[in-house]
């Protein structure tokens, strides 16, 4: 990362965390005054070894004038740390509450990103990114506050004391730190920042792989690629090998450096004070209170230093969270956005155009479609010919380009996301499960829902039954994805929940593909039940399920060719609905 980045970064960091600490600023400023309170003592500390030293030098021997700067450096210690202790107790309550609030919003505008953005994100890498940045925040904001700051105030103090005893040993003091902290920051900056950051790539990359195989791992084992998923976390892991050990090289030789220009800096100053002795121009104590000094101070500027490292580093891990800032909304919602209210649940598209960003080709050109309230329509077709996309317009998964798209005469646009969503009810062909209960994923649509309602739902999916028989029942948690049960107990739970959810308009991705026969007709007199009074949308796979709907929509490269009642379709002979049907009657014989 080259040095004008950095310094970027860190401000607007910087003026990140500061944003956030608004509720909390008074107690950081008491924070800061007792740590510089700290300091401020910590820096007597050697100006009284020098004049306990000086006071072993007198012709009369004394004893309680040693007695008594022992005791005022034991006073000052125990002050200093004190003041520390309770500087840094009170900085670590705001700092929390900060941190948590960071990685709470970021958690939060992770959820409400675009579709789009999760699609081209990897999971696995927003969790590390998300859960590293939590800890880097706290790395960022404890060093400097616990280390940089008093190590800079501390540092300033002793040279001070360094010019006090002699002009030209502050001199040489303030230009040697000088000198190490430029060479070491430069070192840091331009040297072991990129290679950290070529590290925390690699290991995002690590976690974005291990989470895709994991999540994966049925497709990986039904075509035997376990191997093939190894080599390619193992072509990783050697890549970080190699740029970890190359950053921990390249660290070693950094402390080399910096080490090497303490100890010239050190012969510098300790000859030109045992000089100023030999002259009689200071005492043995204030050769003391020098070397005590410079090695106070030389504990300081390493602390610096090794900070600014460890700076770097959190820079490095907290920038995804600071730049998810900055990702605009691709489906914002306007400051007067208002509610949907529903009467009837008709749903129009109005001359609506629509194109992925990854595709040349629009999907829809100028479509126009009325959904009646309380209609039950099916949506058939081709791969890619746009049922699918149809439904998440709806959703407003994705804004149209033209047109608009309304719901009992209101414009999806102008409405909350979530007064919309929660009015539709969704079924997919592949239901969503949480590693949660199984009462906890029926009752997603619905978190107040009573047991008794829960069971009403289930019974009405006519999952009641095996769900019973399961070992904990409604309490059994369902693992990743709900891959501990069968496709059909997945589908009839996603059934459940749209049923407890009780939303106006419900959409059914072929609810019942998962579904042995049995299982199916049973469901399907649920689904009718549940689709009475309610705007619903069938996007069909299996013809022989939407022969009862009101209408059916065929769809053929993002138009609407064809539309009307089973019946009718079917028997025109030269309709693409008549071909869909008869192949696929064919194929299930």
């Amino acid at each position: 990362m080259e040095d004008k980045s950095l310094r970027n970064s860190f401000v607007s960091i910087l003026n990140f965390v500061w944003r956030y600490s608004s509720e909390y600023r008074n107690k950081i400023l008491f924070a800061l005054i007792l740590i510089m309170l700290q300091t401020l003592l910590r820096v007597l500390v050697p100006i009284l070894t020098g004049k306990l030293v000086n006071s072993f030098t007198n012709s009369i021997p004394d004893w309680t004038i040693p007695a008594w700067i022992c005791g005022s450096i034991a006073i000052v210690k125990i002050i200093s740390y004190v003041s520390r202790f309770a500087g840094i107790i009170l900085w670590t309550k705001a700092a929390t509450k900060i941190i948590t609030q960071i990685v709470t919003d970021a958690f939060d505008k992770v959820q409400h990103l675009s579709t789009e953005w999760h699609i081209n994100n990897f999971a696995g890498s927003t969790v590390r990114n998300i859960s590293r940045g939590s800890r880097g925040f706290a790395s960022f904001i404890g060093v400097i506050f616990t280390s940089i700051f008093p190590s800079i105030l501390t540092s300033i103090g002793l040279i001070a004391i360094l010019f006090w005893n002699g002009f030209w040993i502050g001199i040489v003091g303030v230009f040697g730190f000088a000198i190490i902290v430029y060479i070491s920051s430069n070192l840091s900056t331009n040297y072991l920042a990129p290679a950290f950051k070529q590290v925390n790539q690699v290991d995002t990359s690590i976690n974005g792989i291990v989470s895709d195989a994991i999540t994966c791992n049925s497709l990986v084992k039904s075509f035997a690629k376990e191997e093939l998923e190894s080599e390619k976390f193992n072509k990783l892991t050697e890549e970080w090998s190699v740029k970890y050990q190359n950053s921990s090289w390249r660290i070693q030789l950094f402390f080399a450096v910096q080490n090497g220009l303490f100890v010239i800096l050190q012969v510098v100053i300790i000859s030109i004070a045992i000089w100023l002795w030999f002259r009689g121009i200071r005492t043995a104590g204030d050769v003391i209170t020098i070397l005590t000094s410079f090695q106070l101070g030389q504990a300081q500027i390493t602390t610096i230093i090794q900070n600014i490292r460890f700076l770097q580093q959190s820079i490095n891990d907290v920038e995804e969270i600071v730049n998810l800032e900055n990702i605009e909304p691709q489906i914002p919602e306007i400051s007067t956005a208002f509610p949907l209210e529903i009467s009837s649940a008709t749903i129009v598209f109005k001359n609506v155009s629509f194109g992925y960003q990854t595709q040349s080709k629009p999907i829809y050109e100028n479509i126009s479609l009325t959904i009646a309230g309380g209609e039950k329509i099916a949506l058939v077709g081709h791969s890619g010919s746009g049922k699918s996309t149809l439904i998440k317009l709806i959703q407003r998964l994705y804004d149209v380009q033209n047109g608009e798209i309304t719901i009992d005469g209101q414009n999806v646009k102008n409405l909350t996301k979530k007064s919309l969503r929660r009015a539709i009810a969704l079924v997919p062909q592949e239901p969503i499960l949480f590693h949660r209960s199984i009462a906890e994923n029926i009752s997603y649509g619905k978190p107040q829902a009573t047991p008794s309602e829960i069971e009403a739902a289930a019974k009405l999916a006519y999952a009641h039954e095996f769900i019973t028989n399961l070992p904990k029942g409604y309490n059994t948690e369902v693992g990743e994805r709900g891959f501990k049960l069968s496709g059909g107990e997945r589908q009839r739970i996603a059934i459940a929940r749209a049923i407890l959810a009780d939303c106006p308009i419900l959409i059914l991705d072929e609810a019942t593909s998962n579904l042995d026969s049995v299982s199916e007709s049973l469901i399907k007199k649920a689904l009718d039940n549940l689709m009475n009074g309610r705007t619903t949308i069938i996007i069909a796979h299996r013809l022989s399920t939407i022969k009862a709907v009101d209408r059916i929509l065929v769809f053929s490269q993002g138009k609407i060719v064809e539309e009307g009642a089973h019946e009718d379709l079917v028997a025109d002979l030269d309709s693409l609905y008549h071909g869909l049907y008869t192949l696929q009657f064919k194929d299930d014989r």
